[in-house]
């Protein structure tokens, strides 16, 4: 089991792979907004293109477990 700890700056977010145990931690001052997204959404409809080329692969990586957004890319 792998631990890692990620501290975020006001303004940015992460992804969590699905099916990997993740747990927060609030720091003082700090609003948290978490939002459930079904690939569904993402990909436009059930087993699309889309959805089998590239979310799949992803979301069955269990060694992928979660992708920092700073806005700095």
């Amino acid at each position: 089991m792998c631990f890692i700890r990620r501290n975020f700056e006001k303004g940015e977010g992460f992804f969590i792979n699905t099916n990997v145990l993740c747990s927060m931690e609030n720091q003082e001052h700090c609003q948290i907004d978490s939002h459930l997204l079904n690939s569904t959404f993402l990909a436009g409809h059930f087993k699309s293109i889309f959805e089998t080329k590239y979310l799949e692969p992803v979301l069955q990586n269990k060694k992928a477990g979660y992708s920092g957004i700073t806005g700095d890319e």
